[in-house]
């Protein structure tokens, strides 16, 4: 049951708290005024949800006060369970955050929370009831009391189906045949592979191979132990051939260091014929000492020369390019003086035509002139516009002249217009004569203005002639004085080079003597090193007198040793060969051994799937059995309630009984008739008694799937009924569902409801 409900900026109430009491709550107002969010905050607060919610019609944003600054809506509902223990359940919603819940005991202990989830857990557990259970048998919105009667077979059975869970029978059931089909499928497949292959023959591949390999590990034992023979006398005879080649070597190494030494005493002989050697070692030395000393200083005296020589045509080059530069200059003021002279020329001749002082007084006078024609057109024009207007005027007067005032006759009139358009004609041609004359006087100005212009530019151009010959007097003397500097420079220069050459050649001199004085000093060592290569060869020639080897010996030890190492990998290669061959058969013995393996294990999985599949067909069977025994075990639940609801709420003779009957794909209310016939509630019914079937089924239902919570709430149950109809479901509601129901909710914009409810609730 509920007691009370506290709203805080909920849709939109800002501030609501109502209590509520057994039998009839009647929540009266207009439309807008937030009836229905109420029965959806009851909802919201049981179970985190309501119809709309679900359905998506609303937001979970559309739930908070738009109007209220604080983003966070709240509902407090105080229920008690089937104990009759108080609980206080509080939700909460925060716009961009995860909604809150909990519910508390009378003192305020935390049963559950803050997780929604667990709220809504808790909730069901207490009420023996889970949200789906509650929007289809306890809560009808709006227009949806009678849904039962306007579905269509199909929805209708599958609704009533999904209200008393037996949907989920039919869920297994699908379940049941899909899963049979697999296992069916597979045993199939299983059974295809077992007859594909031949178990027999794979069993006696696997012993044929086994016979195979023991006969390889026989044959490879045999050749290990001749390797290990063959491996012993290859260390033996390398030994002895190591000693035999080294021996051998030293032999060739004598050979070889006595041709040498022959070779090159050979060639000392050849260098050393002919040559006469004067000085000494050590006369030679200091003589190459001495050189060494004076190519020193003289190197020095060169590098300094050649310095100083860099600096001189540094020095040069500077000059000739600053030289050249004052060429050009000198050339450029020759042209511009050249230039100059030209101009005063042309200025002569054109003073003979236009006098330049003469010319600013001539543009005055042209341009008064040509300001007084100017002024002699605007006044003609004024005039003829004066004269237009006028005779405009005279064209529209009647007898009446427009200036002044006296009468005015038609010929009168013609003169007058007659006259005015000669005047206009005058003036007319007198400005085409001043237009004539202002197009000579513009001609002539601009004839003087380029005269004054082409002048005054050429005396500028004069004016400057004083400035280019000084400056290239200046620019004269300092070109003069610039070449003395660089004959000077030159003298300096060739001195220079001359010296220079006189070091170079003392430097060649220098160095053909130390050169000489050097094959002097090689001849001298030459001469030493050939004794010492003769005393070596003596030595050399005695040791090969005494030295014993023959090199047969040799080659026959070499081909016993390349024997061995030959034999020794023909074994290695046979025995590599047949280790390669154990490690196929092997592989292929594992392979045989697991194919064996797995068709035997096919063989029980052939079986077990047999066992499945055959448990799965009892079980489907078993299923729609419990599903049909259960579908009549409720439906014969509903129709009982519902029989004895209908004659508490039905105030008429007209039909005794109501039930729900499950005849073809279809779920059927139907009324009895007194003679005994069953008749479709959709077919016969008034608008009433459809009303009062759907209430009788509605609570049926609530009254056997949710017998823990003995509630009902609708949402505009009057909604399409006549006046008759309202009056007796107003008075089965106040005096007979309260027999079935103890706590019904009811939403309506019509008072009658309110009359004799137990509770009423008007929102403005």
């Amino acid at each position: 049951m509920i007691d009370k409900i506290k709203l805080t900026n909920w849709r939109k109430h800002k501030k609501l708290e109502l209590d509520f009491t057994n039998g009839s709550n009647i929540i009266i107002g207009r439309m807008g005024s937030g009836k229905t969010s109420i029965l959806q905050a009851i909802a919201y607060g049981l179970f985190g949800t309501f119809s709309e919610l679900k359905k998506r019609d609303l937001k979970t944003s559309d739930l908070i006060n738009k109007h209220s600054k604080e983003k966070i809506a709240e509902i407090e509902l105080h229920i008690r369970d089937v104990h009759n223990n108080k609980l206080i359940i509080t939700r909460k919603i925060e716009s961009d955050k995860t909604s809150e819940g909990s519910v508390k005991d009378s003192k305020g202990k935390l049963l559950a929370g803050p997780n929604p989830t667990a709220v809504n857990f808790f909730i069901a557990d207490k009420l023996k009831m889970d949200e789906d259970l509650f929007l289809r048998a306890v809560y009808s919105i709006q227009n949806e009391t009678d849904i039962l009667l306007r579905l269509t077979p199909a929805d209708r059975k599958k609704q009533v189906d999904e209200l008393m869970n037996l949907d989920r029978f039919e869920i297994a059931r699908k379940t049941c045949v899909s899963l049979r089909n697999k296992l069916n499928q597979k045993q199939k497949n299983l059974s295809e592979v077992l007859d594909k292959e031949n178990k027999t023959e794979v069993d006696t591949n696997i012993n044929l191979l086994i016979k195979e390999l023991g006969e390889i590990k026989e044959i490879n034992i045999t050749l290990s132990a001749e390797l290990k023979i063959v491996l012993q006398d290859e260390t033996k005879f390398k030994e002895e051939l190591d000693t035999l080649r080294k021996a051998n070597a030293e032999l060739n190494q004598l050979t070889n260091r006595k041709k040498s030494l022959e070779s090159e005493l050979s060639e000392i002989k050849l260098k050393l014929a002919g040559k006469e050697i004067k000085l000494s070692a050590e006369e030679i030395t200091q003589h190459l000492q001495s050189y060494e000393h004076k190519k020193k200083e003289l190197t020095t005296s060169k590098s300094e020369f050649k310095s100083h020589n860099e600096k001189l045509n540094t020095e040069l080059m500077t000059l000739e390019k600053l030289i050249s530069i004052q060429e050009n200059k000198l050339q450029e003021f020759s042209k511009r003086i050249s230039e100059i002279n030209t101009l005063r020329q042309k200025l002569t001749t054109m003073e003979s035509a236009h006098k330049f002082t003469d010319l600013s007084e001539k543009i005055a006078n042209i341009r008064s002139r040509e300001k007084e024609l100017d002024n002699q057109y605007r006044e003609h024009l004024a005039e003829m516009n004066s004269l237009r207007k006028y005779i405009q005027e005279l064209e529209i007067a009647a007898d009446i002249c427009p200036i002044c005032r006296n009468h005015l006759t038609i010929t009168a009139k013609d003169n007058l217009i007659s006259e005015r358009k000669q005047e206009i004609a005058k003036r007319l041609m007198e400005n085409n004569e001043l237009q004539t004359e202002q197009k000579r006087l513009e001609k002539q100005i601009s004839e003087f203005e380029g005269a004054y212009k082409d002048q005054s530019s050429i005396l500028e151009k004069i004016e400057i002639e004083k400035n280019i010959h000084s400056e290239r007097d200046k620019l004269n003397l300092e070109f003069g004085r610039n070449t003395h500097k660089i004959q000077q420079l030159t003298k300096q220069k060739q001195a220079l080079d001359s010296r220079k050459l006189s070091i170079e050649n003392e430097l060649n001199l220098i160095n053909t003597e130390t050169q000489n004085l050097l094959r002097d000093k090689y001849a001298i060592e030459t001469k030493g090193r050939e004794t010492k290569l003769s005393a070596e060869l003596n030595i050399v020639e005695n040791k090969l007198v005494s030295f014993s080897f023959k090199p047969e010996i040799l080659t026959e030890a070499e081909g016993k040793y390349n024997f061995t190492i030959r034999r020794a990998q023909e074994i290695k290669t046979s025995l590599e060969n047949s280790e390669t061959i154990v490690k196929e058969k092997d592989l292929r013995l594992k392979e045989l051994k697991e194919r064996l393996s797995k068709l035997k294990q096919f063989e029980k999985e052939v079986k077990k799937l047999g066992e499945k599949v055959e448990f799965l067909d009892k079980l489907k069977n078993a299923i729609m059995q419990a599903q049909e025994v259960l579908r009549d075990e409720l439906i014969l639940a509903v129709n009982e309630v519902m029989a004895s609801v209908w004659l508490e709420i039905y105030p008429y003779d007209s039909w005794i009984s109501l039930r729900l009957s499950t005849l073809g794909n279809d779920y059927t209310l139907q009324l009895k008739e007194p003679e005994g016939d069953w008749i479709n509630v959709s077919g016969f019914a008034s608008g009433g008694e459809r009303m009062l079937a759907s209430l009788a089924a509605k609570i049926a239902f609530a009254r056997v799937l949710a017998p823990s919570v003995s509630m009902l709430i609708l949402d505009e149950p009057t909604h399409n009924l006549d006046e008759v109809a309202v009056r007796n479901l107003i008075e089965i509601i106040h005096e007979n569902v309260s027999e079935f129901i103890d706590q019904t909710f009811i939403i309506t914009h019509d008072e009658r409801l309110a009359e004799s409810a137990n509770k009423v609730v008007k929102l403005i």
